[in-house]
């Protein structure tokens, strides 16, 4: 096992947070286990309450993609300005309603933000080759790509050219496939010596025709000669789809950093947090409090739900600590004794 696993794990583990929400009305609703479904039903949350704070038009996006939440990042950031200007034009007895509305809408802004992070992060994931740098600095992904997704070993050894600005050639004195972009450069194909063509997505992207997948290999489209089928150029890594397309295909292959991320903003939502603590692994604590519990006359059982809530999150989180160090050391003995 590699020991940078161990330190990524540490690291998250450095700090602990507890978060109290005061709810109105509570639901029994658990976060979808479709990470495309839940990223939809977040959208649609944060989508209500921009509404409901009459920063949310114009909508162009409705789903829960790249473009989606950048839309929704992009209405927040619009209704910050505006409320931070009536804030500071504001009686004293309405500063603390929009400072409120303020921090929600901060917070759909970060999380808007780091879920188009991730969408970027699948994109560039998602993009095999970049066809201008072929031959050149990208022959290692066409080779790696052909050999772990289409099963062509002999490509190891094979040369590479291109032959014109549409064609690229790889061969060695057995054998040989070419790789053609269409005549407007948005699909390129692979056509093998046995006979096979399979689809890519071409996208001119800074002035380079980068070449991406559209889904798994296995999923990838048989053609006939001359036949015009094609596959969806962003399914795999993007979410802007309707809600029937998301359970009919694959879901996203995130990382658990990402699957985390998501929760957390699907617990949180757009409730507001009375009480927030941070817990430092050496031990530094930080708590803070909105002054609005302090008017709540059931504040002092609000106080006992949240230590509570300490307590115990501290308890599980010593106890994975403790088993996190007594893993690594073992594995450490095991990799000593290798040696």
């Amino acid at each position: 096992m590699d020991n940078s696993i161990f330190k990524k794990i540490g690291q998250d583990l450095m700090t602990l947070e507890i978060n109290t929400i005061i709810k109105s009305d509570m639901s029994t609703t658990k976060m979808p286990n479709s990470r495309r479904q839940a990223l939809y039903e977040l959208a649609r949350m944060y989508s209500s309450k921009l509404e409901e704070l009459k920063v949310r038009e114009p909508v162009v996006w409705k789903y829960a993609g790249m473009e989606s939440f950048g839309e929704l990042r992009d209405r927040a950031t619009e209704g910050i300005s505006i409320l931070s200007k009536k804030l500071h034009n504001a009686p004293p007895d309405k500063k603390k309603d929009i400072s409120d509305q303020l921090a929600i809408l901060e917070r759909i802004q970060y999380q808007s933000s780091q879920v188009v992070g991730m969408f970027k992060l699948l994109k560039e994931i998602s993009k095999f080759f970049c066809w201008d740098e072929i031959p050149g600095n990208h022959n290692a992904r066409i080779i790696n790509f052909l050999i772990e997704n289409l099963s062509i070993d002999w490509i190891k050894t094979a040369t590479i050219e291109k032959i014109d600005n549409k064609t690229i050639r790889l061969y060695t004195e057995e054998n040989q496939l070419f790789l053609r972009l269409n005549n407007d450069k948005t699909k390129a194909s692979i056509k093998t010596d046995d006979g096979r063509s399979y689809s890519l997505t071409v996208k001119k992207e800074n002035g380079k025709l980068n070449i991406y997948n559209g889904k798994k290999i296995d999923e990838f489209i048989v053609m006939p000669e001359n036949d015009n089928l094609t596959i969806h150029d962003t399914e795999l890594w993007n979410n802007d789809i309707d809600r029937q397309r998301m359970n009919e295909i694959e879901d996203l292959d995130i990382t658990p950093d990402h699957v985390i991320m998501i929760r957390k903003a699907w617990d949180i939502g757009t409730e507001k947090i009375v009480m927030q603590t941070f817990i430092q692994l050496d031990g530094d604590v930080t708590t803070r409090i909105s002054d609005r519990l302090f008017e709540n006359p059931y504040r002092e059982n609000i106080f006992k739900i949240h230590n509570d809530s300490i307590q115990m999150s501290t308890k599980f989180w010593s106890n994975l600590v403790g088993a996190l160090t007594t893993i690594a050391g073992d594995v450490s003995k095991i990799l000593v004794g290798k040696k």
